[in-house]
Protein backbone atom coordinates (compact mmCIF):
# COMPACT_ATOMS: atom_id res chain seq x y z
CA UNK A 1 0.00 0.00 0.00
CA UNK A 2 1.31 3.44 -0.47
CA UNK A 3 1.40 5.94 2.63
CA UNK A 4 1.83 9.60 2.13
CA UNK A 5 3.02 11.67 4.95
CA UNK A 6 2.01 15.24 5.25
CA UNK A 7 4.05 17.19 7.77
CA UNK A 8 6.41 19.80 8.18
CA UNK A 9 9.46 17.86 5.98
CA UNK A 10 10.22 21.00 4.55
CA UNK A 11 11.44 22.50 7.44
CA UNK A 12 14.71 23.09 8.04
CA UNK A 13 16.14 21.77 11.51
CA UNK A 14 16.74 18.66 12.82
CA UNK A 15 13.74 17.86 14.84
CA UNK A 16 11.60 18.06 11.57
CA UNK A 17 13.60 16.36 9.82
CA UNK A 18 14.40 13.35 12.42
CA UNK A 19 10.55 13.45 13.10
CA UNK A 20 9.55 12.65 9.56
CA UNK A 21 12.09 10.39 9.04
CA UNK A 22 11.71 8.56 11.84
CA UNK A 23 7.76 8.13 10.83
CA UNK A 24 8.81 7.12 7.27
CA UNK A 25 11.01 4.49 8.87
CA UNK A 26 8.16 2.91 11.13
CA UNK A 27 5.89 2.62 8.58
CA UNK A 28 8.09 0.74 6.18
CA UNK A 29 8.71 -1.29 8.83
CA UNK A 30 4.55 -2.34 8.69
CA UNK A 31 5.58 -3.22 4.62
CA UNK A 32 4.05 -0.53 2.95
CA UNK A 33 5.49 2.15 0.46
CA UNK A 34 5.89 5.70 2.01
CA UNK A 35 6.19 9.06 -0.44
CA UNK A 36 6.30 12.72 1.47
CA UNK A 37 3.18 15.02 0.29
CA UNK A 38 3.70 18.27 0.82
CA UNK A 39 0.45 20.64 1.59
CA UNK A 40 -0.58 23.96 0.24
CA UNK A 41 0.24 27.37 1.95
CA UNK A 42 -2.95 29.75 2.70
CA UNK A 43 -2.93 32.86 4.12
CA UNK A 44 -2.08 32.89 7.48
CA UNK A 45 -5.21 33.73 10.25
CA UNK A 46 -3.23 35.72 12.57
CA UNK A 47 -1.17 39.15 10.90
CA UNK A 48 0.26 41.90 12.50
CA UNK A 49 -2.84 43.71 13.86
CA UNK A 50 -3.95 40.41 15.43
CA UNK A 51 -0.88 39.86 17.37
CA UNK A 52 -0.64 43.20 18.81
CA UNK A 53 -4.04 43.04 20.45
CA UNK A 54 -3.89 39.02 21.56
CA UNK A 55 -4.26 38.56 25.23
CA UNK A 56 -0.69 37.98 27.41
CA UNK A 57 0.71 34.62 27.17
CA UNK A 58 -0.98 33.98 23.46
CA UNK A 59 0.58 37.38 22.19
CA UNK A 60 3.84 36.19 23.23
CA UNK A 61 3.08 32.80 21.27
CA UNK A 62 2.09 34.09 18.54
CA UNK A 63 4.90 36.58 18.08
CA UNK A 64 7.53 34.38 19.14
CA UNK A 65 6.20 31.61 16.49
CA UNK A 66 5.94 34.19 13.96
CA UNK A 67 9.21 34.98 13.87
CA UNK A 68 11.79 31.80 15.03
CA UNK A 69 9.79 28.80 14.43
CA UNK A 70 9.76 28.37 10.88
CA UNK A 71 12.66 30.85 9.98
CA UNK A 72 15.47 28.59 8.48
CA UNK A 73 17.53 31.07 8.50
CA UNK A 74 17.58 31.19 12.18
CA UNK A 75 18.10 27.44 12.78
CA UNK A 76 20.70 26.96 10.34
CA UNK A 77 23.03 28.71 8.18
CA UNK A 78 22.67 29.57 4.76
CA UNK A 79 25.42 27.08 3.63
CA UNK A 80 24.17 24.26 5.72
CA UNK A 81 20.84 25.00 4.14
CA UNK A 82 22.12 24.23 0.77
CA UNK A 83 23.63 21.16 1.98
CA UNK A 84 20.52 20.17 4.08
CA UNK A 85 18.39 20.32 1.11
CA UNK A 86 21.06 18.62 -1.20
CA UNK A 87 21.38 15.46 0.97
CA UNK A 88 18.67 14.97 3.03
CA UNK A 89 15.57 16.26 1.63
CA UNK A 90 16.66 13.19 -0.92
CA UNK A 91 16.48 10.96 2.16
CA UNK A 92 12.82 11.40 2.46
CA UNK A 93 12.55 11.51 -1.16
CA UNK A 94 11.88 15.50 -1.60
CA UNK A 95 12.57 17.10 -4.65
CA UNK A 96 12.77 20.59 -5.09
CA UNK A 97 9.32 21.12 -6.46
CA UNK A 98 5.96 21.02 -4.24
CA UNK A 99 3.80 17.95 -4.80
CA UNK A 100 0.48 18.87 -2.81
CA UNK A 101 -1.55 16.47 -4.95
CA UNK A 102 0.28 13.22 -4.62
CA UNK A 103 -2.53 10.21 -5.03
CA UNK A 104 -2.05 7.93 -2.25
CA UNK A 105 -4.16 4.85 -0.76
CA UNK A 106 -3.78 6.35 3.03
CA UNK A 107 -2.73 9.28 4.49
CA UNK A 108 -1.09 10.12 7.58
CA UNK A 109 -0.84 13.50 8.69
CA UNK A 110 1.88 14.58 11.52
CA UNK A 111 3.57 14.37 13.15
CA UNK A 112 4.65 18.05 14.52
CA UNK A 113 2.92 20.60 15.08
CA UNK A 114 0.59 20.18 12.14
CA UNK A 115 -2.92 21.65 13.50
CA UNK A 116 -1.11 24.72 14.97
CA UNK A 117 -3.28 26.98 12.61
CA UNK A 118 -3.55 30.22 14.81
CA UNK A 119 0.17 31.12 14.18
CA UNK A 120 1.19 33.81 12.38
CA UNK A 121 4.06 32.73 9.62
CA UNK A 122 2.95 33.11 6.62
CA UNK A 123 5.05 30.42 5.49
CA UNK A 124 2.68 27.65 6.75
CA UNK A 125 -0.34 29.96 6.98
CA UNK A 126 -4.03 28.16 7.74
CA UNK A 127 -3.31 25.07 5.31
CA UNK A 128 -6.90 23.21 5.31
CA UNK A 129 -4.92 20.51 3.59
CA UNK A 130 -3.67 19.81 7.15
CA UNK A 131 -6.99 19.02 8.47
CA UNK A 132 -7.64 16.83 5.57
CA UNK A 133 -9.54 18.86 2.89
CA UNK A 134 -8.79 18.41 -1.01
CA UNK A 135 -6.19 15.73 -0.11
CA UNK A 136 -5.72 12.53 -2.79
CA UNK A 137 -5.82 9.83 -0.83
CA UNK A 138 -8.71 7.18 -0.01
CA UNK A 139 -8.23 7.20 4.01
CA UNK A 140 -7.17 9.98 6.22
CA UNK A 141 -5.23 9.16 9.47
CA UNK A 142 -3.10 11.75 12.04
CA UNK A 143 -0.02 10.48 13.41
CA UNK A 144 0.76 12.51 17.03
CA UNK A 145 -0.82 15.69 15.59
CA UNK A 146 -0.27 18.51 17.73
CA UNK A 147 -2.35 22.01 17.95
CA UNK A 148 1.21 23.97 19.26
CA UNK A 149 -0.55 26.60 21.54
CA UNK A 150 -3.69 26.74 19.31
CA UNK A 151 -6.82 26.58 21.43
CA UNK A 152 -10.57 26.16 21.25
CA UNK A 153 -10.67 29.55 22.66
CA UNK A 154 -8.51 30.54 19.96
CA UNK A 155 -10.24 29.07 17.06
CA UNK A 156 -13.18 30.66 18.60
CA UNK A 157 -11.76 33.86 18.25
CA UNK A 158 -10.79 33.50 14.98
CA UNK A 159 -13.98 32.40 13.97
CA UNK A 160 -13.25 28.94 12.82
CA UNK A 161 -14.20 26.67 15.62
CA UNK A 162 -16.83 25.06 13.33
CA UNK A 163 -14.73 24.77 10.31
CA UNK A 164 -12.20 22.68 11.90
CA UNK A 165 -14.74 21.05 13.99
CA UNK A 166 -16.35 20.12 10.57
CA UNK A 167 -13.19 19.04 8.79
CA UNK A 168 -11.67 16.79 11.82
CA UNK A 169 -14.81 14.92 11.93
CA UNK A 170 -15.95 14.77 8.08
CA UNK A 171 -12.30 13.92 7.06
CA UNK A 172 -10.34 11.92 9.05
CA UNK A 173 -10.98 8.29 10.04
CA UNK A 174 -8.68 7.84 12.89
CA UNK A 175 -7.20 10.70 15.06
CA UNK A 176 -3.74 10.13 17.00
CA UNK A 177 -2.75 13.44 18.95
CA UNK A 178 0.66 14.15 20.80
CA UNK A 179 -0.48 16.29 23.90
CA UNK A 180 -2.80 17.00 26.23
CA UNK A 181 -3.87 20.20 24.81
CA UNK A 182 -4.57 18.68 21.20
CA UNK A 183 -6.17 16.00 22.94
CA UNK A 184 -8.35 18.21 24.68
CA UNK A 185 -8.88 20.39 21.40
CA UNK A 186 -9.81 17.12 19.36
CA UNK A 187 -12.14 16.05 22.27
CA UNK A 188 -14.00 19.15 22.55
CA UNK A 189 -14.46 19.42 18.71
CA UNK A 190 -15.71 15.77 17.57
CA UNK A 191 -17.09 14.64 20.75
CA UNK A 192 -14.55 11.44 20.09
CA UNK A 193 -11.08 10.94 21.95
CA UNK A 194 -8.49 10.66 20.07
CA UNK A 195 -5.52 8.62 20.91
CA UNK A 196 -2.44 10.14 22.29
CA UNK A 197 0.56 8.95 20.98
CA UNK A 198 4.26 10.42 21.31
CA UNK A 199 6.51 11.95 18.65
CA UNK A 200 7.90 9.03 16.49
CA UNK A 201 11.34 10.18 17.01
CA UNK A 202 10.88 8.72 21.28
CA UNK A 203 9.36 5.37 19.60
CA UNK A 204 12.36 4.92 16.95
CA UNK A 205 15.60 3.06 17.52
CA UNK A 206 17.67 6.01 16.21
CA UNK A 207 20.97 5.11 18.05
CA UNK A 208 21.02 2.41 14.79
CA UNK A 209 20.58 6.09 13.05
CA UNK A 210 24.44 7.47 14.54
CA UNK A 211 27.27 7.72 11.80
CA UNK A 212 30.86 8.15 12.15
CA UNK A 213 32.27 11.79 13.62
CA UNK A 214 35.29 13.11 14.64
CA UNK A 215 35.53 12.26 18.13
CA UNK A 216 36.31 14.88 20.58
CA UNK A 217 39.05 14.03 22.88
CA UNK A 218 37.86 15.49 25.95
CA UNK A 219 34.52 14.85 27.72
CA UNK A 220 31.88 17.48 27.15
CA UNK A 221 28.56 19.44 27.72
CA UNK A 222 26.43 20.13 24.67
CA UNK A 223 24.52 23.08 24.24
CA UNK A 224 21.56 22.36 21.88
CA UNK A 225 19.03 25.04 20.88
CA UNK A 226 18.59 27.11 17.94
CA UNK A 227 21.13 29.84 16.89
CA UNK A 228 22.28 31.96 19.60
CA UNK A 229 19.15 31.75 21.65
CA UNK A 230 20.56 30.44 25.08
CA UNK A 231 22.11 34.27 25.46
CA UNK A 232 21.15 34.89 28.81
CA UNK A 233 24.03 36.18 31.02
CA UNK A 234 23.01 34.34 33.65
CA UNK A 235 22.04 31.03 31.44
CA UNK A 236 25.08 30.98 30.50
CA UNK A 237 27.20 31.86 33.47
CA UNK A 238 25.52 28.73 35.24
CA UNK A 239 26.18 26.30 32.50
CA UNK A 240 29.77 27.27 32.07
CA UNK A 241 30.54 27.15 36.16
CA UNK A 242 28.77 23.71 36.15
CA UNK A 243 31.09 22.57 32.81
CA UNK A 244 34.52 24.06 34.85
CA UNK A 245 32.82 22.37 37.58
CA UNK A 246 32.79 18.83 36.13
CA UNK A 247 35.76 19.70 33.97
CA UNK A 248 34.18 20.06 30.44
CA UNK A 249 34.19 21.54 28.05
CA UNK A 250 31.58 23.29 25.94
CA UNK A 251 30.36 22.21 22.96
CA UNK A 252 27.26 23.53 20.36
CA UNK A 253 26.52 21.30 17.58
CA UNK A 254 24.59 21.86 14.28
CA UNK A 255 23.73 24.65 15.45
CA UNK A 256 25.72 27.50 17.28
CA UNK A 257 25.76 29.25 20.06
CA UNK A 258 28.65 32.15 20.42
CA UNK A 259 29.87 31.86 24.13
CA UNK A 260 30.32 27.63 23.84
CA UNK A 261 34.00 26.39 23.56
CA UNK A 262 33.35 24.73 20.07
CA UNK A 263 30.73 25.46 17.37
CA UNK A 264 30.82 22.30 15.16
CA UNK A 265 28.69 21.76 12.39
CA UNK A 266 26.50 18.72 11.96
CA UNK A 267 24.15 16.42 10.02
CA UNK A 268 20.88 15.07 11.56
CA UNK A 269 22.76 11.69 11.78
CA UNK A 270 26.01 13.05 12.97
CA UNK A 271 24.16 15.37 15.45
CA UNK A 272 22.55 11.95 17.12
CA UNK A 273 26.56 10.79 17.84
CA UNK A 274 27.28 13.66 19.38
CA UNK A 275 24.35 13.58 21.89
CA UNK A 276 25.44 10.09 22.10
CA UNK A 277 28.78 11.10 23.60
CA UNK A 278 27.93 13.87 25.77
CA UNK A 279 28.50 14.27 29.46
CA UNK A 280 25.86 16.28 30.12
CA UNK A 281 23.35 18.24 27.77
CA UNK A 282 21.17 21.70 28.43
CA UNK A 283 18.72 22.18 25.43
CA UNK A 284 15.87 24.26 24.82
CA UNK A 285 14.37 22.61 22.16
CA UNK A 286 11.25 19.73 22.54
CA UNK A 287 13.32 17.33 20.11
CA UNK A 288 16.30 18.40 21.98
CA UNK A 289 14.84 17.35 24.78
CA UNK A 290 13.84 14.34 23.15
CA UNK A 291 17.56 13.36 21.42
CA UNK A 292 18.72 13.51 25.56
CA UNK A 293 15.94 11.64 26.57
CA UNK A 294 16.53 8.37 23.88
CA UNK A 295 20.44 8.98 24.80
CA UNK A 296 19.42 8.23 28.70
CA UNK A 297 21.61 11.50 29.39
CA UNK A 298 21.73 13.70 32.45
CA UNK A 299 19.82 17.04 30.53
CA UNK A 300 17.93 20.09 31.46
CA UNK A 301 15.57 21.96 29.40
CA UNK A 302 15.41 25.31 29.49
CA UNK A 303 11.56 26.50 30.00
CA UNK A 304 10.56 29.28 27.39
CA UNK A 305 7.14 30.63 26.11
CA UNK A 306 7.09 28.84 23.20
CA UNK A 307 7.90 25.37 24.86
CA UNK A 308 6.45 25.38 28.27
CA UNK A 309 3.14 23.32 27.48
CA UNK A 310 4.71 20.66 24.90
CA UNK A 311 7.74 20.35 27.48
CA UNK A 312 5.51 19.96 30.48
CA UNK A 313 3.03 17.68 28.63
CA UNK A 314 6.53 15.40 27.25
CA UNK A 315 7.69 15.12 30.44
CA UNK A 316 5.05 14.76 33.12
CA UNK A 317 4.47 11.63 30.84
CA UNK A 318 7.96 10.11 31.09
CA UNK A 319 8.33 11.17 34.65
CA UNK A 320 10.54 13.76 34.03
CA UNK A 321 8.98 17.01 34.85
CA UNK A 322 11.74 17.92 37.71
CA UNK A 323 14.52 18.42 34.37
CA UNK A 324 12.63 21.47 33.38
CA UNK A 325 14.71 24.54 34.63
CA UNK A 326 12.84 28.02 35.12
CA UNK A 327 15.98 29.65 36.90
CA UNK A 328 19.52 29.53 35.94
CA UNK A 329 19.92 28.95 39.59
CA UNK A 330 18.50 25.65 39.18
CA UNK A 331 20.59 24.83 36.06
CA UNK A 332 23.21 22.73 37.99
CA UNK A 333 20.43 21.24 40.04
CA UNK A 334 18.47 19.49 37.72
CA UNK A 335 21.80 17.96 35.52
CA UNK A 336 22.45 16.33 39.35
CA UNK A 337 19.37 15.05 39.35
CA UNK A 338 19.46 11.01 40.02
CA UNK A 339 17.03 10.18 36.95
CA UNK A 340 15.27 6.47 36.65
CA UNK A 341 15.83 5.78 32.91
CA UNK A 342 15.05 2.42 33.58
CA UNK A 343 11.56 3.66 34.28
CA UNK A 344 11.50 6.04 31.30
CA UNK A 345 12.52 3.10 28.77
CA UNK A 346 9.95 0.85 30.29
CA UNK A 347 7.41 3.48 29.42
CA UNK A 348 9.20 4.26 25.88
CA UNK A 349 8.59 0.58 25.16
CA UNK A 350 4.78 0.57 25.75
CA UNK A 351 4.37 3.64 23.92
CA UNK A 352 6.30 2.33 21.13
CA UNK A 353 4.03 -0.65 20.83
CA UNK A 354 0.99 1.22 21.59
CA UNK A 355 2.48 3.51 18.18
CA UNK A 356 2.65 0.76 15.90
CA UNK A 357 -0.58 -0.93 16.68
CA UNK A 358 -2.03 1.80 16.20
CA UNK A 359 -0.31 2.19 12.76
CA UNK A 360 -0.46 -1.68 11.73
CA UNK A 361 -4.59 -1.63 12.60
CA UNK A 362 -5.38 1.93 10.44
CA UNK A 363 -2.64 1.55 7.73
CA UNK A 364 -4.45 -2.03 7.24
CA UNK A 365 -7.44 -1.35 4.78
CA UNK A 366 -8.61 1.58 2.73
Amino acid sequence: MVVGIMSMQRIKNYGSFMQAYSLKKNIESLGHKVVFVDYKVEKALVDNNTVTKAPGFFKKCINYMGTMKYKNSDILGAEQCKMYEKEYYSMLGLTHENNCNEKVDILVIGSDEVFNCCQANADVGYSKQLFGENCNAKKIISYAASCGFTTVELLSENNIKSEISKMLKNNFSAISVRDKNTYDVVTQLTNKEPILNLDPVLITDIKSFCKPINPINKPYLMVYGYTNRIKDDAEIQAIKRFARSKNLMTVSVGVHQYWTDYQINANPFELLSYFKGASYVVTDTFHGTIFSVKFNKPFCSLVRVSNKNKLTDLLQRLGLEHQMVTQPENISIALENNMDYNAVNNILETERNKALEYLSRELQSV
